[in-house]
């Protein structure tokens, strides 16, 4: 067996080996020369605003009240569940790298269209592939379907502005509908211009919900100080974590980048954008809102604001936005199964046909179970921290521990910080999903989240 030589890399700086090195020059030159292969097209700023747009989304809505359930401990929770985000974004960025240097023909060449389920292949075979593709279709899938109902109550609160009073199971096959063209898109390389789009429409809103608590400092009366429990503390780690996930998306971004090195960097600054953006928002609703929600029975942070223009057009922009990003939430779902189905890589009648279909389940999920914190409690607990956290650092200490083939560079050795670190990021992804599973399990047998008939069987 061939003797390693020690090498020191450092995860969050990205330091490359000579051959990744080597393999960044030749990007460069064929970047100059305009002959990258024809997937090859995302920058950094590109990449960073996807991740925010993505990774933020329908937090900005049901954030501020997951941090009103825990009350100061919400914020140590939030700075955890940042942490463990970016390290598993770092873990999933290097392990693509590592496959696409130790495998250049098969994963750097050539298109891929399910590159964290071939991770999952490359590390535990045919079994690692399976379990990575059903875990993240069951994520993608869950997930979907509470972005649209969270998009759907936000366009319920704006009608109820211009006094059209219809219930959020109106709106919901309406928010499907219209995004249903959306999901024909190709990969992220054919959407660059929404990404943008999606990254400023985030952007603006958490500007908009900032200002708007700012203006409604002394509107309401003063309210009993947050008292949280360990349920209702385990019960906001699924939303908190809900919130910070996205990480799963990060090898088909990085797939598609003109330089897949820089992965790793666009998502420390992507998630380094999500904390101040949650910070900035969870601590003004905090400050001036408290424990109103349960007050008034709110769980959407917009049915609190009191400045009606802000209101207004924070609901539009981040209605459209939860639309676009359910694009980017099962891309990498959809690349994987038209794989498997033999489906053209271009668009087809045959991609129409399925993501349509895919659609319709979802707004029949949807209308069965509208109310869309009940799902985050299960979704953005066990799944988002398995899919986004466990999995994500499993796969990459199984890279660390593997020999790579003959004349590649190994990503270990495993020297006790990496141990470390590897260990603890898993610790905390499997206490987040343990906790937040068993609390929205009790959530729902108490009934704590006001959960509503099926749209169909209501009158």
């Amino acid at each position: 067996m061939r003797e390693r030589q020690p090498e020191k890399i450092e995860l969050l700086r990205a330091e490359l080996s000579p051959s990744a090195t080597r393999e960044r020059a030749a990007d460069t030159a064929q970047d100059d020369s305009q002959q990258l292969p024809a997937h090859r097209k995302l920058r950094v700023p590109v990449v960073v605003f996807i991740i925010i747009g993505k990774v933020i989304g329908g937090g900005l809505v049901w954030f501020p009240k997951a941090l009103s359930n825990t009350g100061w401990v919400g914020f140590l929770v939030m700075l955890i569940a940042l942490a463990t985000s970016t390290c598993t974004g770092v873990f999933l960025a290097r392990s693509w790298l590592v496959l696409m240097n130790w495998f250049p023909a098969k994963y750097r060449d050539e298109i891929n269209r399910f590159p964290y389920p071939s991770i999952g292949y490359e590390t535990f075979g045919v079994v690692g592939r399976r379990v990575t593709s059903i875990l993240v279709g069951m994520y993608a899938f869950g997930f979907t379907v509470a972005l649209y109902l969270v998009a759907a109550d936000s366009l319920s609160l704006f009608f109820h502005l211009l006094d059209v009073r219809l219930s959020p199971c109106v709106w919901i096959p309406v928010v499907i509908a219209g995004a249903a063209p959306l999901l024909w898109f190709g990969t992220p390389k054919d959407m660059v211009g929404i990404g943008i789009a999606m990254g400023l429409a985030t952007v603006i809103s958490a500007l908009g919900l900032v200002v708007g608590s700012l203006l409604d400092i002394g509107e309401n009366p003063d309210l009993d100080p947050v008292s949280p429990t360990f349920f209702s503390i385990s019960g906001a780690l699924g939303l908190i974590l809900g919130a910070f996930g996205g990480q799963f998306v990060f090898p088909t971004l990085q797939h598609d980048m003109k330089c897949p090195a820089d992965m790793q960097v666009s998502g420390i600054l992507g998630y380094l954008c999500v904390g101040v953006t949650y910070f900035a928002i969870g601590l003004s609703a905090f400050l001036v809102y408290g424990n109103l929600y349960n007050v008034v029975g709110a769980d959407n942070v917009l049915a609190l604001l009191s400045n009606k223009p802000i209101k207004i057009i924070v609901i539009f922009l981040l209605s459209s936005h939860l639309m676009v990003a359910s694009v980017f939430m099962n891309n990498p779902v959809f690349q994987d199964l038209e794989d498997f189905l033999h489906i053209p890589y271009e668009i087809s009648w045959q991609r129409i046909v399925l993501r349509s279909v895919y659609s319709a389940l979802v707004l029949f999920v949807a209308v069965s179970l509208p109310s869309f914190p009940v799902y985050l409690s299960v979704v953005g607990g066990a799944l988002s921290a398995t899919v986004n956290g466990i999995l994500p650092t499993v796969l990459y200490f199984r890279l660390c521990s593997m020999e790579p083939p003959v004349g590649a560079t190994p990503e270990g050795p495993l020297r006790w910080r990496r141990i470390l670190l590897i260990a603890t990021v898993f610790l905390v992804c499997m206490s987040g999903a343990v906790l937040s599973t068993v609390s929205g399990i009790y959530n729902v047998l108490q009934n704590s989240h006001n959960m509503t008939l099926p749209c169909y069987m209501q009158r």
